[in-house]
């Protein structure tokens, strides 16, 4: 499946963030996932989301194939992973 960037950024903007950008939240999730597959609950809770927010952009992910559920637990897919090295590399030039 294609990556559709115009798609992710129409849905992310509907979703309102104060004290972390979306980008920031995205990153936070995908590098939790990398670390290990958990409930949605859990990594919410990791995150540190309201839960509604929390399913909206897993729901996102999801969407976009950046990660994946297997039985009750999310994984990190390989896209997931191409897209969290990309935003590695902007952090580490402190883009985000």
């Amino acid at each position: 499946m294609e990556y559709n960037y115009y798609c992710e950024i129409r849905i992310i903007d509907k979703i309102k963030c104060k004290k972390r950008n979306r980008v920031q939240i995205i990153f936070e999730i995908l590098e939790n996932l990398y670390r290990r597959s958990m409930s949605s609950s859990e990594l919410i809770r990791r995150v540190n989301l309201n839960f509604d927010l929390g399913k909206k952009i897993i729901s996102l992910l999801e969407e976009q194939c950046l990660v994946k559920k297997v039985e009750r637990r999310i994984e990190i897919t390989e896209e997931g992973v191409r897209i969290l090295n990309y935003l590695r590399e902007l952090k580490k030039m402190t883009i985000i």
